[in-house]
């Protein structure tokens, strides 16, 4: 039997909106107030996708938000896109794919879940293939790393779905307690982190878990009785900047004092404007950079001789120390 889907119009008493199965949102609820002011406005413009179950009702693949829109309208009738009841599973779903993706990509989370239910039904070869529908490399250690995203705590996949969360950061919460993984998602959340900042902020907090092995509310909790009047007076970037600069202090005790020392040696140093001293990656060792700024390419051809002749009076003093 052919697996097309056949365009019909049904009354909402003829879907079940119950069934679930092939639900992919972490966050199912009411239609946006958006979606039904535009379908009130101008029609149901994307017919939803349904399969028609054995005993006659049809169940929803990809278009649930509209058919709720809809029943929330009074529609007496949905055209919608059905497919006949002995459509195999892999069709189901290699359709359930393309037809959610029409308009948006589906979240990190709703390709998660969809491989998730594929793993339960599916040969492993159905679901690389369906992998790479997706538009992800068709190997198994791809399809693990993807659905091991669901066993995140609630609010990290919330706001892996909602594109708060990095999924490369999201995989790194994966080493840490549910407790931890709310609180960084919290942070990452409250100060608008980018995905570089929430991959540091989720390095340092797991180094910190780790080595004092305290809950990691309890290290923020710290900085905020150290210096939380001085973060809370910030704007949200400074506020983040403050905290990721704490936090690295904590990581790193020893190159922190090394740069609490280096700016007490500039201030002695009272360098004019356009003069900068620059130290090495990590202070590795005590060798310095001197910047200095010119207006132009002829400003330094009037001052190189006198540049030259303070490195070569300093080159030769050097030697006769020796």
């Amino acid at each position: 039997m052919s697996s097309a889907a056949i365009l019909q119009t049904l009354a909402p008493g003829a879907i079940d909106l119950d069934d679930t199965t092939y639900l992919l949102r972490p966050d199912p609820g009411p239609p946006n107030p958006s979606l039904v002011d535009s379908m009130a406005d101008l029609g149901l413009l994307q017919p939803p996708l349904l399969h028609n179950r054995e005993d006659g009702c049809a169940v929803i693949l990809s278009g649930r938000q509209r058919i709720a829109a809809a029943a929330l309208l009074g529609l007496a009738g949905i055209p919608v896109l059905v497919l006949p009841a002995a459509t195999p599973l892999s069709r189901r779903l290699e359709l359930l794919a393309e037809h959610a993706r029409i308009g948006s990509e589906l979240s990190i989370i709703e390709q998660a879940t969809l491989m998730n239910k594929a793993e339960q039904w599916l040969s492993e070869q159905e679901c690389l293939d369906l992998l790479a529908r997706l538009g992800h490399r068709p190997v198994p250690h791809v399809l693990r790393e993807l659905t091991s995203l669901l066993e995140l705590e609630k609010t990290a996949v919330l706001a892996l779905h909602r594109q708060k969360l990095h999924p490369r950061a999201g995989r790194k919460l994966a080493r840490l307690k549910a407790g931890d993984q709310r609180e960084i998602v919290r942070l990452i959340t409250a100060l608008r982190l980018g995905g570089s900042r929430q991959q540091k902020l989720v390095d340092m907090a797991t180094e910190l878990i780790m080595r004092q092995n305290r809950a990691f509310g309890e290290i923020v909790g710290e900085m905020e009785k150290k210096i939380g009047w001085q973060v809370r007076e910030k704007n949200i970037p400074q506020q983040a900047a403050a905290l990721l600069q704490w936090l690295h202090g904590q990581c790193f005790p020893r190159s922190e004092a090394a740069a609490a020392d280096f700016r007490r040696f500039c201030r002695r140093l009272e360098l004019p404007t356009g003069v900068r001293i620059r130290h090495t990656p990590a202070f590795e060792d005590d060798r310095l950079t001197l910047e200095i700024d010119f207006r132009n390419r002829q400003e330094l051809l009037q001052r190189w001789p006198q540049i030259l002749n303070i490195l070569e009076t300093g080159a030769a003093a050097a030697g006769s120390d020796g």
